[in-house]
């Protein structure tokens, strides 16, 4: 077997795996509550975004952004920790190589926060 055709039968596997993970982009956007007619972001909420069996997390700003690399593209599910210890359902986002962007905004609902997507 020429020199040339090993080469690529080891590095290929390799060049696959790395852009499979360079497809994967981020998701970001901003955390807002929703409290009657003034909404306001929220700062230090935990953010979870889980897609391809894998869940990826981050931590708002004091602006309520965020900005979280997503492990893979497609139908991926965020959902929200914030307050003490409140957690939210999951709403579904449609993830693209080049990036999305889900503004949340959380209302409260008993002992857990209802997200809908801005």
């Amino acid at each position: 077997m020429p020199v040339t055709t090993v080469r690529w039968v080891f590095l290929m596997p390799l060049l696959l795996l790395w852009g499979s993970e360079a497809l994967a982009a981020d998701v970001y956007g901003r955390v807002w509550v929703a409290a009657g007619k003034n909404n306001t972001p929220l700062a230090h909420a935990s953010v979870f975004v889980a897609c391809n069996d894998s869940e990826q997390s981050g931590t708002t700003d004091g602006s309520g952004n965020y900005r979280i690399p997503a492990s893979g593209n497609g139908n991926c599910w965020i959902r929200v920790t914030a307050g003490s210890g409140k957690n939210s359902n999951r709403i579904r986002v449609l993830v693209s190589s080049s990036g999305t962007r889900a503004d949340l905004e959380l209302t409260e609902s008993g002992d857990r926060w209802s997200v809908t997507l801005r």
